[in-house]
C-alpha cells in the first residue's frame, strides 16, 4: 500500500512483528507525535489546515478507541495487518475505503493540499479585508466540495446499497 508512505513511522509499526495491541499502543504514540508537532508548528500554518490536521488526528484516534471497536465490532488495525501480511482470507478493500484512508493519512501528516501547496492570498492582509478573502476562498472551495458530492448522492457505493436493501 502506497498509502503509508506519506507516514514512513505509521508504515514501520504496521509492518513490524509486534502484537496488535501494541501495534495500537505505538499508533497512538505516533499521533500523539503529530498532535504535537500540530502544536508547535510553524504559526504561519493557515488556521484551515491547522484545523484539518488536529481534527484527522482526533479521528484516527477515535478509529482506534476500544469504544468504537466494539460498536463497530471491527478492528482497522487488525484488518490492515491482515492485508499487509498477506492473509488471503482478507477481502480486498475498495476505491473508497482506500481513498478515504488516504485522506485521512494526507490530514494527519498536514499533506491535505487544502490550498494548493501554496499560501492563501488572504494571508498578506489583515482584518476586514483578510476575513471576506478567506471567506471567498471557503467558498470557491465549498463549491467544488458540492460538485465532488454529486456524484456520490448518499456516500454508499452500488454493493453497498444493494446489501442494505436485501438486509431491510
Amino acid at each position: 500500500m502506497n498509502i503509508f508512505s506519506m507516514a514512513p513511522d505509521l508504515k514501520t509499526i504496521l509492518l513490524s512483528e509486534q502484537v496488535i495491541e501494541s501495534k495500537k499502543e505505538a499508533i497512538r504514540n505516533w499521533l500523539s507525535q503529530q498532535l504535537s508537532e500540530t502544536y508547535d508548528a510553524n504559526p504561519d500554518i493557515p488556521p484551515l489546515k491547522y484545523i484539518l490536521r488536529r481534527d484527522a488526528i482526533d479521528v484516527f484516534r477515535k478509529i482506534l478507541s476500544q469504544r468504537n471497536e466494539n460498536l463497530a465490532g471491527y478492528s482497522l488495525i487488525q484488518y490492515v495487518n491482515d492485508l499487509l501480511s498477506g492473509d488471503g482470507r482478507v477481502q480486498k478493500p475498495g476505491a473508497a475505503f482506500l481513498a478515504e484512508l488516504e485522506h485521512l493519512i494526507k490530514g494527519i501528516t498536514g499533506r491535505s493540499k487544502i490550498y494548493e501547496e501554496k499560501i492563501p492570498a488572504f494571508k498578506k492582509h489583515q482584518g476586514t479585508r483578510a476575513a471576506k478573502m478567506r471567506s471567498t476562498d471557503l467558498s470557491r472551495m465549498a463549491r467544488g466540495a458540492e460538485r465532488h458530492m454529486r456524484n456520490y448522492v448518499c456516500g454508499l457505493d452500488n454493493v453497498a446499497i444493494r446489501r442494505r436493501r436485501r438486509n431491510k
